[in-house]
């Protein structure tokens, strides 16, 4: 249960990365449609969550899923032996007996074909490929997005930004922190 659990908490782990990276995408790239659903989404009655809640939702159900064949790979196995003893005694006797349990791979484990195409290629492709691919391509259009956004920006004299400036420089914010998360 340990194996599976692990891969199932990892796999949540990049994908919340990549969801996160996704919605500071949309919030950079086109502000007033995100601001306008977060405003719906906050008059709902799950308020701010239900966006939150549907990413996360999602990405637990899907490595569930991508994970399952790991909970039949592997199997405990039960050996029971006779003691050893120099007194010929004990060595029969009933009472007396070692069990030792080993995990040992199932057929599907030891199967050619889940090796190349599960473990290998399917791991590889959503553990590595799409997050990597995924976050590269996010995180350059928002740092092309800010470039943009900050090049466009009045200079103030008197320090002064309206409430639009504000909040457009909190999601910036937002998407620096997000680069160093990715980076790290």
């Amino acid at each position: 249960v340990i194996s599976p659990l692990r891969s199932m908490v990892m796999l949540c782990s990049i994908y919340m990365t990549v969801a996160l990276s996704y919605d500071r995408y949309k919030a950079v790239s086109n502000p007033a449609e995100y601001k306008i659903q977060e405003r719906t989404a906050s008059s709902s009655s799950c308020g701010q969550l239900t966006r939150p809640i549907a990413y996360t939702s999602v990405i637990i159900f899907f490595s569930i899923l991508f994970y399952l064949p790991k909970f039949f790979d592997l199997e405990t196995k039960q050996n029971i032996r006779p003691c050893k003893s120099t007194n010929e005694t004990f060595v029969n006797d009933t009472n007396c007996n070692v069990v030792e349990y080993s995990i040992q791979g199932t057929a599907l484990r030891n199967n050619d074909k889940f090796i190349l195409w599960y473990v290998n290629i399917a791991n590889f492709l959503f553990t590595v490929a799409i997050p990597v691919f995924s976050l590269t391509y996010f995180n350059i259009m928002i740092y092309r997005k800010v470039k943009v956004f900050i090049r466009r920006q009045p200079s103030t004299r008197d320090g002064k930004l309206s409430n639009a400036q504000k909040e457009r420089s909190k999601e910036i914010q937002q998407a620096y922190q997000l680069f160093g998360i990715v980076f790290l």
